[in-house]
């Protein structure tokens, strides 16, 4: 579980050009990253379209359990520097790791209404599909739910499996939609989270 639960890593999201040499092989790269940046608004405001109160609910009890966790870190005798340091990034970014963490819940919710499957689906598709989608009362009570669970049960009924095997296949592949979906929205301020000048903390609204 503290495993699963540590997935949260300040990873800022860099793409990097060569002016220089530009290929259309870079060009490209530059266009997917323009359509990845336009797919992820556009998931966001559907998100807030259909369940704004609910998100923020998901989010101030994720980043409260992150926070718990942050300061339990810091409350260990002799931790080092590095895991002090480790859990103040923790506190710092944690407003960002909820949305990013309760995104990617919707998201996997919704890969199960939308197909039946498990964090199989290549992205652009599943997020066309997903904006695109008319809910049902069923499907919206459904994701109210799993929003709403205590993340801890979340992650066992989503990400645990008794095939060790599935599980860790499962479990990376949440950490890097994640850690991906986290990097837009430290980078986009359009999407709500910023943080103030010469501070570390990182504010969603």
């Amino acid at each position: 579980m503290k495993k699963i639960l540590t997935f949260f890593l300040l990873m800022p999201f860099c793409l990097g050009v060569l002016a220089e040499t530009e290929t259309n092989d870079n060009i490209q790269k530059i266009i997917n990253a323009e359509s990845a940046d336009s797919q992820v608004k556009k998931l966001d405001a559907f998100f807030i379209q259909h369940f704004k109160s609910i998100r923020k609910k998901c989010e101030s009890n994720l980043t409260t359990i992150l926070e718990e966790r942050a300061k339990k870190i810091m409350e260990v005798k002799d931790n080092g520097a590095g895991l002090e340091a480790h859990a103040n990034k923790l506190i710092f970014i944690s407003p960002v790791l909820a949305r990013a963490g309760c995104i990617v819940k919707f998201r996997i919710e919704m890969e199960k209404i939308l197909f039946g499957t498990f964090l199989k689906k290549e992205e652009s598709k599943i997020f066309n599909q997903i904006i695109n989608h008319k809910f049902k009362d069923a499907e919206k009570n459904t994701i109210k739910e799993a929003l709403l669970l205590a993340h801890d049960i979340w992650i066992i009924q989503n990400i645990k499996s008794i095939n060790k095997n599935l599980a860790n296949e499962r479990n990376t592949k949440f950490n890097g939609l994640t850690e991906g979906l986290l990097g837009f929205y430290v980078n986009i301020p359009e999407l709500g989270c910023y943080k103030n000048k010469n501070e570390e903390q990182f504010y969603c609204s």
